[in-house]
């Protein structure tokens, strides 16, 4: 979709739906474009407005200081893959404690304290060490320090989790 100049703006396992090919091979649909924001490349990719679901938006996408761009949306993915990893979005504590949705935006826009890993072991889940290198760099509070590309993304998340990245993966 980014190659097509469109930013989802609202990834979230609920948008995230897993299927087979014809061939049986898995496949993984992403649905609700409701938000999505049309970009022209030869223009700013500011935003007016920030939109999506708290728990997995970039800090730029929620203070709205930022370009949103195909980095706020490899952001959510790296949220997304650590919720299906670990049961709990990385958030969720922030989110329950937070006394108002201003307090929760102002903790998230400072970018993670905790390694994933630490969170994660919270959690009673065990995530292998090269993961929290990875989920560093695709929740980097900086867009442009994190992954270019979701084909990018996935294969770093493949080798991180100790797997054979797929052969064919997005630009």
């Amino acid at each position: 979709i980014h190659e097509e100049g469109v930013i989802h703006r609202d990834l979230k396992l609920e948008n995230l739906f897993a299927t087979t090919r014809d061939d049986g091979s898995p496949h993984l649909k992403i649905v609700d474009f409701g938000v999505a924001k049309l970009i022209d490349y030869a223009t700013s990719l500011s935003t007016t407005r920030s939109l999506g679901t708290p728990l997995f938006m970039a800090p730029e996408q929620l203070t709205g200081d930022g370009a949103i761009g195909p980095a706020a949306d490899l952001y959510a993915l790296a949220h997304a893959a650590f919720c299906l990893l670990t049961g709990k979005p990385y958030w969720f504590r922030e989110a329950d404690e937070a006394a108002t949705p201003y307090a929760f935006i102002s903790v998230v826009a400072k970018g993670a304290r905790e390694s994933a890993r630490a969170r994660a072991s919270r959690l009673d889940v065990t995530l292998p060490p090269a993961f929290d290198a990875w989920f560093a760099r695709a929740t980097d509070k900086r867009p442009a320090s994190r992954f270019e590309s979701a084909g990018e993304q996935i294969a770093a998340l493949a080798t991180a989790l100790g797997l054979e990245p797929p052969a064919e993966l997005p630009l």
